[in-house]
């Protein structure tokens, strides 16, 4: 059965571009209170004293991968992964091998300053693992400057070395 792209897109990866960017394309008026009297970094005037946000060029959403830097944790040490997407992007999944992945719980999963967890509770990192068949994860869109950090821990007897990354949508040009 033959899909058209953007409708095979949205059946793939669960989302279009409005949802992974955002759906304001535009702001009509002057005086518009939405955004109020501050200047929009790449908005340019339009004639007639409106003002248009412009798009910086993304035309699409494939589903790309994020990884993180391998690191060896002592014993009872917690660390941070951190990766910075280049593009918009929002994980759909994450993927943690170690050494011992069932000494290693997850303390946060965090978006910017917005942590994707409902709770301050750990998840046990196992629930991660690559043999884990579904994740139904729909994390928040990270654009470019904002990190992705995950908090891990490790709780085992001995060094852990521990790499992650994630699955998910990046906006493309």
């Amino acid at each position: 059965m033959p899909y058209e792209l953007m409708g095979l897109e949205d059946e793939l990866l669960g989302y279009g571009m409005d949802e992974l960017l955002g759906e304001d394309d535009y702001l009509e008026g002057e005086d518009d209170e939405l955004m109020g009297d501050y200047e929009l970094l790449g908005a340019r005037r339009r004639r007639r004293g409106r003002r248009r946000l412009v798009r910086k060029g993304y035309g699409s959403a494939r589903a790309l991968l994020l990884g993180f830097d391998p690191i060896a944790m002592a014993i009872g040490a917690t660390n941070d992964f951190t990766a910075n997407p280049q593009v918009p992007f929002r994980p759909r999944r994450i993927i943690i091998g170690a050494t011992s992945i069932t000494g290693l719980v997850v303390e946060d999963i965090k978006i910017g300053k917005n942590s994707q967890l409902v709770n301050a509770g750990a998840f046990p990192a196992i629930g991660f693992a690559g043999d884990t068949t579904e994740q139904l994860i729909k994390f928040d869109t990270a654009v470019p400057g904002i990190d992705i950090v995950i908090t891990m821990t490790n709780t085992s007897g001995a060094v852990n070395t521990v790499s992650a990354g994630m699955f998910g949508a990046a906006a493309t040009r």
